[in-house]
């Protein structure tokens, strides 16, 4: 492949645009329904993007084009293949003549960055639009001297399918992939075994009627070490179901009594919160079992309603 150098402003134009007023700090930091337009600072990390507007505040709204940091993070370089605004610290360059598609968007943001952060000049300038115009960036070139398009979208076509591919051995290696979509099936069921009828009343509810494998831990099962045993389990299990039943009475400091799980469920439910999250962990209680009053964000569910199987449904398939 022959390669050739070119003038940035013989291939890019700066793109003329009205910034949308403010400083990062006036803006919402998260999108939602309204604020859905990302925009442009002088960030060098999340594509420059800090924050997010409405689109009616949003007076240029821009698309497939190549944005320089002038300032801040200076020639931090992006190709942005989704609708943002500029907010302050950065300016947009698109192709004078050719269509510019999101892989050759990539290629040409790659050399780009090379060339600015390879010249100290640019740097002094704050990479102004001014003062990297004249700057020469290497491209492929075609038998008539032009840049080769076609070669830059088979490659960087080339390489995201590499990527992908490699990802994709990454997570079947690591029980994520295939095997992954097996696991979202999966539940693991934690429980005293002084309540086993709970457990088996839950669990047929979780098989026969949500059709999820689960997965407990019988001791009598296990072989040698419990702790290996549990983890195994829970390793296959992208969700849990806690069963709190009252096992044991407890007096606090006071000197007041209650009843709470056994020890061996509260263990459990730190284990599959750790690997889980929050949100993929229920509790199913029993009516005297003391709840643990230091987790937010768990579900619980009353095993002495109606209408917990309705609940627990809710909650497995989100």
């Amino acid at each position: 492949m022959k390669m050739k150098e070119y003038r940035i402003s013989d291939l890019f134009e700066i793109v003329e645009v009205q910034k949308i007023q403010g400083e990062a700090n006036d803006f919402q930091t998260m999108k939602d329904e309204t604020h859905t337009i990302p925009l442009l600072t002088s960030a060098g990390n999340n594509q420059g993007f800090s924050g997010y507007a409405a689109k009616k505040d949003c007076p240029t709204i821009l698309q497939n084009v190549i944005t320089i940091a002038s300032g801040g993070c200076v020639g931090a370089t992006f190709y942005q293949a989704e609708p943002f605004a500029i907010l302050h610290g950065a300016y947009a360059i698109r192709l004078k003549t050719h269509k510019m598609t999101e892989a050759i968007g990539l290629y040409l943001t790659a050399a780009i960055r090379k060339a600015i952060y390879g010249d100290a000049r640019h740097w002094m300038y704050m990479t102004r639009w001014d003062n990297i115009k004249d700057c020469v960036i290497t491209l492929p070139t075609t038998r008539n001297r032009k840049p080769d398009w076609q070669y830059m979208q088979e490659y960087i076509s080339k390489l995201k399918q590499e990527r992908i591919t490699e990802l994709e051995q990454f997570l079947i290696t690591t029980k994520l992939g295939e095997n992954g979509a097996m696991m979202k099936r999966n539940v693991f069921i934690a429980y005293s075994h002084q309540h086993r009828d709970m457990m088996l009343d839950v669990k047929d509810f979780i098989s026969e009627e949500l059709g999820f494998e689960v997965k407990t831990l019988d001791i009598s099962e296990a072989t040698g070490n419990v702790w290996d045993a549990f983890s195994k389990k829970a390793e296959e299990c992208s969700k849990a179901v806690v069963l709190m039943s009252d096992d044991d009475f407890v007096r606090d400091s006071g000197g007041k009594e209650y009843k709470q799980a056994r020890p061996n469920v509260f263990i459990e439910l730190g284990y599959m919160i750790h690997k889980c999250g929050l949100k993929n962990v229920t509790i199913i209680c029993s009516q005297e079992c003391a709840m643990p009053s230091d987790i937010g964000g768990l579900i619980y569910v009353s095993y002495k309603e109606e209408k917990w199987t309705e609940k627990l449904r809710k909650q497995l398939n989100r």
